[in-house]
């Protein structure tokens, strides 16, 4: 960065102090005592802390308002320098101390200049994906710019006072947003309570039908879907196995029936399974990796937010029988059978079709309805399910949370009038096309007053953000004097062995 000419350039190694932080042991955390700072505690003073209850040289002990330097963390987060708001502690290994003169740096002014580097710093340090680790060496071997000390405070209370306004606004951008998905919530659940269409059904009595006689049409759909199965098979030349009788479907117990009493007179909860076939995909094990019959299919990893995201599909083999049982069909609703985190069970999309002959996995529950034009209706109820966590109260297991189609079938779901069905999904689709719009905006903002907050720290740091003083003591005094302090430092007592083994202990010290 090109700074004004007036100002000087000094390098961290020469103009601050560094004190590393103790390597504490697990052993030594006890419940109460003095807390220890730990990079988790630097951005967040909630998070919880480790204790030590003994006594350590004052250097690693900090006090409220000094700064640090996180020289390992996540870049975003805890990584670079902040000023210390918490309570006396002791300073944890992976935190510099970093002590400075103040007649030559403002505290505020040292914190910007020193994450203005933060890129620079990330390009040269190591670690794993999302860690940046830098050494002692690199890190005082960067350089940052020394104004007039009165400019480094004018500096600091424009920045300050910019940036207040502009987290106000930021503030008011993320409530609103805070505010929509709260609005979306509320939509999805009046939605499927009935609540939502309760002046159209008003409007509308000639377009319903009476539970019974809903139920009577997914009686005949289920029996014609079975009997399809059946002439298939015998078309096929009775390959493979026979479709099963079709068993009657048992009624909700009191218990599974959550939606009992909070659905509108011509609505009624049934079983999943009552209003379409429930299927787990296939497994993936080595057997099945012969190339006789390469076929592409869908696995959870498949499903996203979104929607289904299909630049990344397997083949594995599925024999020409298997691909009659498991290959995808449009109006196909596909959920997320597995994962690791229950809020990401359940997870559901459509399928339309995009690629043909695509089968799907076992950690995948296809749902396919009797009738398709119920589908997207549907999904928006499993929209409405994975959102609320019902899906996830529903999954089971350890380390790995599992749906399960059994799970799935015997879940309550809202059935109602098909042309009510059709109001509802027009109205989600409208209110949410507005939301997301929305949302697209406040994104579209805050993106704006973080690239305006970077405008803020350019000008600052070229000197363009606040007037230059002609009665301000120059820069070049604070320089003569920084190294006037730094001689007088060096020609104290030699460190002993021992002094300098305890400095250069960690990775840090080493440089």
């Amino acid at each position: 960065m090109n700074y004004p000419s007036y100002w000087e350039t000094v390098t961290i190694g020469d103009s601050l102090e560094l004190i590393n932080g103790r390597a504490f042991k697990p052993t030594e955390w006890v419940s109460a005592g003095r807390p220890i700072i730990r990079i988790q505690n630097l951005n967040n003073l909630k998070a919880a802390y480790n204790y030590y209850a003994g006594e350590l040289p004052e250097k690693f002990l900090v006090s409220t308002r000094d700064l640090l330097f996180a020289w390992s963390g996540t870049p975003g987060t805890s990584f670079g320098a902040h000023v210390w708001n918490g309570p006396e502690a002791w300073l944890n290994q992976h935190i510099f101390k970093v002590v400075f003169p103040s007649d030559v740096f403002d505290k505020a002014f040292l914190q910007f200049a020193i994450n203005q580097n933060l890129a620079q710093y990330i390009g040269v340090a190591h670690g794993g994906a999302g860690l940046a680790h830098i050494t002692k060496g690199k890190f005082e071997a960067s350089s940052i710019p020394l104004p007039p000390l009165p400019e480094q405070k004018r500096i600091v209370a424009k920045i300050e006072e910019l940036f207040s306004e502009l987290e106000a606004g930021e503030e008011s951008l993320r409530l609103a947003r805070r505010q929509l998905g709260v609005y979306r919530q509320s939509l999805l659940k009046q939605a499927f309570a009935g609540h939502l269409t309760a002046k159209w059904r008003t409007k509308n009595r000639a377009k319903l039908e009476s539970p019974a006689t809903l139920l009577a049409r997914i009686d005949s759909a289920r029996q014609s879907r079975y009997e399809q199965q059946l002439n298939e098979w015998d078309a096929g030349g009775r390959l493979g196995r026979k479709t099963t009788s079709l068993a009657s479907i048992s009624p909700l117990t009191e218990d599974e029936s959550v939606f009992s009493g909070a659905l509108p007179a011509e609505w009624r909860a049934v079983p999943a399974e009552a209003i379409g076939n429930v299927q787990l995909g296939r497994q993936r094990s080595p057997k099945n990796q012969s190339k006789d019959y390469p076929t592409k299919y869908i696995r959870a990893a498949n499903i996203t937010a979104a929607g289904l995201a299909l630049d990344d599909i397997l083949e594995m083999e599925f024999t020409p029988q298997e691909r009659k049982t498991f290959t995808l069909q449009a109006g196909d609703i596909v959920l997320s059978e597995a994962s690791g985190s229950a809020s990401q069970v359940g997870k559901p999309a459509i399928w339309r079709g995009e690629i043909s002959d695509c089968c799907f996995q076992n950690t995948v529950i296809r749902h396919r309805l009797f009738d398709r034009k119920q589908s997207v209706f549907y999904l928006w109820l499993y929209r409405f399910f994975y959102l609320h966590g019902i899906f996830a109260q529903t999954a089971g297991g350890v380390g790995i949370n599992h749906l399960s189609a059994g799970k799935f079938s015997r879940l309550p779901v809202p059935l109602c009038s098909l042309p009510e069905q059709q109001e509802i999904v027009r109205l989600l689709d409208e209110q949410f096309e507005v939301i997301e719009r929305n949302e697209r905006e406040i994104d579209g903002a805050l993106r704006q007053s973080e690239a305006l907050r970077q405008s803020i720290l350019q000008k600052a740091f070229t000197g363009h953000l606040v007037p230059q003083s002609p009665t301000d003591e120059p820069a070049s005094a604070l320089l003569a004097r920084l190294r006037a302090e730094r001689e007088t430092a060096t020609t104290g007592p030699e460190p002993t062995r021992a002094t300098r083994k305890a400095e250069y202990s960690s990775p840090a010290g080493k440089g």
